[in-house]
């Protein structure tokens, strides 16, 4: 274990996991308030601006600690990075939104994308999280970092459909994707998008680290 290492260990301080995970379930209880408070919602023809914000905010402030705390950087490069590839699984329920489309709740332009590409992410990610339990120096390999940039790009693509199909240019899809905007709907770009981009990222930062030795495998 490297000088650097053993200073990675020791800043990372103990009860970071209970304020994580109080900082998850108030970001989740407040995008509940938001939506039932109408803040999630846009009129028709107009971009999602509010989606977007709620997508982007959480990202802008994990980052944001990442570089100005310390403890919170060291907590990052602490994780079990084969665990947090593992919890990419959950994108496969973005199968949701082609039964959605069937039944004409949502457009092909969003649905096909965003379904069909969460549910590749999903059911890749427990393959990649087992390379990197057999074998840690997987989690330092170009395919390891491509899984994450495809998982970033997958988002990105149903971000970019989304706003298309929301009615921003009128006639380009019926339905609009007017129907995320409902609970419990509006919970996948108001929370769950956001949660897996960071946890992408936090893998990404993560191996990152490995490559340059800076943190051993968790």
């Amino acid at each position: 274990m490297t000088a650097l290492a053993e200073r990675d260990k020791s800043q990372t301080a103990p009860g970071v996991g209970p304020v994580v995970t109080a900082i998850v379930i108030l970001w989740l209880a407040g995008v509940v308030v938001a939506h039932y408070a109408g803040l999630l919602r846009t009129p028709p023809g107009s971009p999602p601006i509010p989606i977007f914000i709620a997508v982007t905010f959480p990202i802008a402030i994990f980052f944001a600690a990442y570089r100005a705390i310390p403890r919170f950087q060291a907590a990052v490069l602490g994780v079990d990075i084969g665990l947090v590839t593992s919890f990419q699984a959950w994108r496969v329920a973005g199968f949701v939104f082609l039964p959605l489309l069937v039944f004409g709740h949502l457009p092909g332009l969003f649905a096909w994308p965003a379904g069909l590409g969460d549910v590749a992410v999903g059911l890749a990610a427990p393959l990649v999280a087992w390379r990197v339990v057999r074998d840690a120096s997987f989690a330092t390999t170009g395919a390891f970092a491509t899984f994450h940039w495809l998982g970033i790009l997958d988002a990105s693509v149903a971000l970019g459909t989304f706003a298309l199909a929301s009615g921003l240019i009128p006639g380009l899809t019926n339905p609009t994707t007017v129907a995320m905007a409902e609970m419990p709907l509006s919970l996948i770009p108001g929370f769950l998008v956001p949660a897996f981009l960071i946890l992408h990222a936090v893998a990404l930062l993560k191996a990152r680290a490995l490559r340059w030795g800076a943190v051993v495998a968790s």
